[in-house]
This record gives structure tokens, C-alpha cells and sequence, in this order.
């Protein structure tokens, strides 16, 4: 290996391992730390890390001692940054990252990891129904029923971890779950012991148990189907009674605390006792009830956690990361968990073999099972695009420093309340036309292949003889914008909502050749999808045709960049167009 190339070897790998270390202030390099490292002369040493600069592979700081960093690991570590070739000597390289969450806080395992805030969110009942039993004054017992995998213990974690948010039960209490399946077999006195207590009569001590501790907490019974007959009935007794006695005592212990209880057994329903012991009866829905967004969501938790666990970078694509999505998982959640660690685990596998920076995640990397799981796609096709179509990127990166920024616009959308929205569509006016403006930027730099889906696809067919005389058809981005605000439009009718985000214009800034164009889309709506578009949203299609038309119209000066280096070629490209705002 010849000098050059052992000296940036070197550099990656000592950057790896200190990213992987958080040791970021101490990321760079000079000349001399190599010249020692690698035992060479140091103007040598000099000479061959300004020939890695100027082939862009790293990045200088003009400082005293001037510092190199390694850019590819840099951009892997963050694939949303951009840092210069040269930092000035007040730069800092950490001044380009975002800002990074603390470990212990990626695992949320609140209801904050559900989608119920959007239109076909089947969990949205269930955290509502869970959330008053625990509100309501002094707690209403819960009974969670769902499938084998359907995360019953997972949602009753979450239940916990609200009640302790809102203050209902101490932070310092620990969570109480008893597993009943280890009482499925045994004597039930072993399991009445364990959550009555009782009177050792040979020493005459008392043992308190798992209700007596628990005053005032929740606990939680997993799997309660599985007990037998002789506990339930103790069990549902005291739940009745309020209260409960230890074995070989006549004191009576009042019961004070909540009990949520699971079952994978809806025939418990038919205990008229069921009721009256648990007046709140949740019903989960199996994995493959849920929504496309909902499925996805879980699925890129569940890698964000894995790369937390390894403590390593993950990289998957979107067409992977649709069979995840469009797969039947007969396991439920459990089952999907295991295929997103067998993926892990293979992709981890060739890690180690190539000293990669990230585990890359194949389509080699899916069990068979998955691919032939995948059935009704044509059902949910237009779902998935319009949910995938909300990331920018290609690819999805996963780091255990920072939660995946898809994951994260996820919930941020599901932050956003139908209250927020009402309020929002009464004030709007002018914002309808702000609203083109972002529109028109975001569409001029995004990717086509974001947008492009087979519902786009069928408008473009139908709609382009309509605008191909307009300056819109110029510029394919511009004109995909629009394709995907009206078929956004078109996919919320078809689901029941017909309400716009925006109120008609007061004063109109399109022309009437722009109006002609909207009113022709319009019929043309009305026509194909039976659907007639408000006053508001006609006036959307007329703005951004206006200005959308304004902003082609805008002189350009062409430029052609030749490098020898693609790196270099980019880093002038973002330079120009972030310092003149050029449009390259």
C-alpha cells in the first residue's frame, strides 16, 4: 500500500472509533500526529495529506496546527450535513452536526411511539380508552385483550409509564408485572402466597406480597388467561372486595392498587365477572390491521433500537424497506422484531468482513418468508407511495447518537392534533399563497424518484395535455408539485375527508389564463374521480401555476463545472448555490 493511501486508512479508522467513542473533539489531524504514528518524515507526511485535500477526501482547518478530518465517515455519521472543504480557524467540525439525543432517551416506550393522530390510525381508540381509564379519579382497572405478538405487555408499559408522566403514581414506584404463565402449572397456593402474602406460622413473621407492596401503584398481570381456575377466582375476589387477606391470617389489607391485566383470550369475555373486575376493556388490533404508516413507524423503531443495542450505524433503502412494510407478519409484532434482527444480523455479518462504517441492509438481508408474505398490494399500494413520498432521501440512516430523522418527522406529524389543524385552516388567508411559494422551492430541489408514484403517474397522463402550453412544463419539478398536491387532494377524498387546509383567496394574484387551466383540471377531476374541488383549492392550482411560471421566467446563466473529483465538483456546486442562490 503506498504512503498516501496508509495515511488515509489510518485517518478512517481512527475516525470511526472515535465517532463511535463520542470522542467528537478530537476528530482532526495534523501532520505531525501522522508523521508519528506512521513513522515518517513530517513535511512528507505534510505534502501527502494536502494531496487527500485536494482530492477531497478530507477536509482542512486552517488553524495552528492546521487539522485534516476524514470526510466520508463524517458524512456517513450524518448523511444531512454539509461541511466545506476549508474551516476557518473559529469553526469547529462539530459546528455542522446536529444536535445529538442522550441513549437512554431513544427507547421511549410511552404512547408517544403510537400513531393516532392520523385518519386511519387503528390505535388511536385503544391509547384513548387507556388514558381515561387512568384519568378517571381513583383508576379504573384494564383489561388489554389481543392476539399472540400483539405487544399486550408493551402497551400495558406505556399505560404505566402515562400514569407516572401525569403524576397519578410516584416516580420512584418500579414497575410490578407478574408473569402468570409461571403459575399456569403450579399449585395455585404458591401464586396466592405471592400476591396475598402471608402468615409464617413457625415464626410467626409476616411476608407481605405483591398487592400489599404495590399500595397505590399498578400492577400489572401478563397473560392472565393462563392462570388457574382456583387463582382467577381469588384473584377477582379481591379485585370485587377491594380487598384481599394473607394465607394463614385473618387480617384484612385494602386493596389500593390498578390493575392491568392481559390476555390473548377473548372468551374471558364471556366471564360475567370479567366486566366488574376491569370496567376499561381494551381490544388491540393484529399488526395487520394497522395502517401503512403505523406498520412503518414500528418497523423503524424497531431498527433504531437495534442500532442503539449494537451500538452501530444502519443504512437501508426504500425498496427494502417497503417489503417490510407490505410483508404479513403471522406473529404479529414479535414476528416482525425478528425479522428486522435477522436482517440486522446478516447485514451485521458482512460488516465485520468489509470494516464497514454502517450495516447496509439488502434485499439479500430479508428472510425469505418476508418476500413471500407480501400479498393484497395493489390494496395498499397508494398508502404506502403517500407515506413514503413524505422522505426526501433515498435512503434511511439509523445512528445510535440521534433518532432517524424519518422516524422523527413521523411523530412530529402525529404531534400535530385535529385542533391544531381546525385553528390553523380558520386563520388561514394569505398563507394559502405562502403556502405555493414553499411549495414551488421545496419541489425545484426535490428528487424526482420521491415523488413519482403510480397515482402521480396517472394524473400526469391526464392533466399534462391540459398545462403543456404553460411555462409550468419547463420544469419537471415544478410540474411533479403540483401532480403531487393534487393527488395528496384526491387520496384524502377517496378516504373521507374533503375538508382544505385553505379558505378561498380575497384577493387574487393569478391571471385568468391561470384560472382557465384550474377550472379545466377541475372538470377534469370531476370527471375521472368524481370529485369537485372547493373554491380554495381552485384557487391553489391557479397560484401556483402563476407562480410558479413567475419563478421559470427568472434569467439563468448556465455553468458547466468540470473537476477531475466529484467531491470537489460538489462541494463547489453547494458553495454557489448557498452563497449566490443559484439554482444549480
Amino acid at each position: 500500500m503506498e504512503k498516501k493511501e496508509m495515511i488515509y486508512q489510518y485517518i478512517h479508522n481512527e475516525t470511526i472509533k472515535k465517532i463511535q467513542n463520542d470522542d467528537f473533539q478530537n476528530l482532526g489531524f495534523d501532520s505531525l500526529d501522522i508523521a508519528q504514528k506512521l513513522k515518517m518524515d513530517r513535511a512528507n507526511a505534510s505534502r501527502l495529506l494536502n494531496q487527500l485535500f485536494n482530492e477531497g477526501r478530507l477536509i482542512k482547518q486552517l488553524d495552528r496546527p492546521v487539522l485534516f478530518f476524514e470526510r466520508e465517515s463524517l458524512e456517513n455519521y450524518d448523511t444531512n450535513i454539509f461541511i466545506p472543504s476549508v474551516l476557518q480557524k473559529n469553526q469547529k467540525i462539530t459546528d455542522f452536526f446536529r444536535p445529538v439525543i442522550k441513549k437512554e432517551n431513544n427507547i421511549v416506550n410511552s404512547f408517544s411511539r403510537y400513531i393516532i393522530n392520523t385518519p386511519q390510525s387503528k390505535m388511536s381508540i385503544p391509547v384513548e380508552q387507556a388514558k381515561s381509564a387512568i384519568l378517571y379519579p381513583e383508576g379504573l382497572n384494564i383489561l388489554i385483550i389481543g392476539e399472540q405478538g400483539s405487544g399486550r405487555l408493551q402497551f400495558a408499559r406505556s399505560i404505566y409509564n402515562f400514569a407516572k408522566e401525569r403524576e397519578i403514581i410516584d416516580s420512584d414506584q418500579k414497575i410490578n408485572i407478574i408473569e402468570c404463565l409461571n403459575y399456569a402449572d403450579q399449585n395455585p397456593e404458591s401464586f396466592l402466597r405471592f400476591i396475598f402474602g402471608e402468615n409464617i406460622q413457625s415464626s410467626g413473621k409476616a411476608k407481605k406480597g405483591a398487592l400489599h407492596q404495590s399500595k397505590k401503584n399498578i400492577v400489572i398481570f401478563n397473560n392472565i388467561n393462563q392462570l388457574p381456575e382456583k387463582s382467577s377466582t381469588a384473584l377477582f375476589n379481591a379485585i370485587l372486595d377491594h380487598s384481599f387477606s394473607p394465607i394463614n391470617s385473618n387480617k384484612t389489607i385494602e386493596l389500593t392498587a390498578t390493575i392491568i391485566a392481559t390476555s390473548s383470550e377473548k372468551s374471558m369475555l364471556n366471564n360475567s365477572d370479567i366486566h366488574r373486575c376491569f370496567p376499561m376493556v381494551i381490544d388491540l388490533p393484529n399488526l395487520s390491521e394497522r395502517s401503512i404508516m403505523e406498520k412503518l413507524v414500528i418497523i423503524l423503531q424497531y431498527f433504531q433500537d437495534e442500532c442503539i443495542k449494537i451500538n452501530q450505524g444502519i443504512r437501508i433503502s426504500k425498496d427494502v424497506l417497503s417489503c417490510f412494510v407490505m410483508s404479513e407478519y403471522k406473529g404479529n409484532l414479535a414476528h416482525l422484531r425478528s425479522e428486522v434482527r435477522q436482517s440486522c444480523a446478516i447485514a451485521y455479518h458482512q460488516h465485520l468482513k468489509h470494516n464497514s462504517f454502517y450495516l447496509n441492509i439488502n434485499f439479500d438481508d430479508i428472510s425469505t418468508q418476508v418476500l413471500t408474505d407480501i400479498h393484497n398490494i395493489d390494496d395498499r399500494i397508494e398508502e404506502l407511495h403517500e407515506t413514503l413520498n413524505l422522505f426526501q432521501n433515498d435512503f434511511l440512516f439509523f445512528t445510535p447518537h440521534q433518532i432517524n430523522p424519518e422516524l422523527a418527522l413521523l411523530y412530529e406529524i402525529n404531534d400535530n392534533s385535529e385542533t391544531d389543524k381546525s385553528i390553523y385552516i380558520n386563520e388561514a388567508q394569505e398563507d394559502l399563497i405562502n403556502q405555493c411559494i414553499n411549495d414551488i422551492n421545496h419541489a425545484s430541489i426535490t428528487k424526482l424518484n420521491t415523488t413519482r408514484s403510480i397515482s402521480v403517474k396517472q394524473i400526469y397522463d391526464s392533466i399534462y395535455p391540459i398545462v403543456k402550453e404553460h411555462p409550468l412544463c419547463k420544469n419537471e419539478h415544478l410540474l411533479y408539485g403540483l401532480l403531487v398536491h393534487i393527488s395528496n387532494v384526491i387520496i384524502k377524498f377517496k378516504e373521507g375527508s374533503s375538508q382544505s387546509l385553505f379558505t378561498p383567496l380575497n384577493r387574487q394574484i393569478a391571471k385568468k389564463e391561470d384560472y382557465k387551466l384550474a377550472d379545466a383540471i377541475n372538470k377534469l377531476i370531476k370527471r375521472e374521480y368524481k370529485l369537485t374541488l372547493e373554491n380554495s383549492e381552485i384557487d391553489y392550482i391557479a397560484t401556483y401555476l402563476y407562480l410558479s411560471s413567475q419563478w421559470i421566467n427568472q434569467e439563468y446563466i448556465q455553468m458547466v463545472l468540470c473537476f477531475k473529483n466529484k467531491r470537489i465538483a460538489d462541494n463547489y456546486k453547494v458553495y454557489l448555490r448557498l452563497t449566490f442562490n443559484l439554482l444549480i
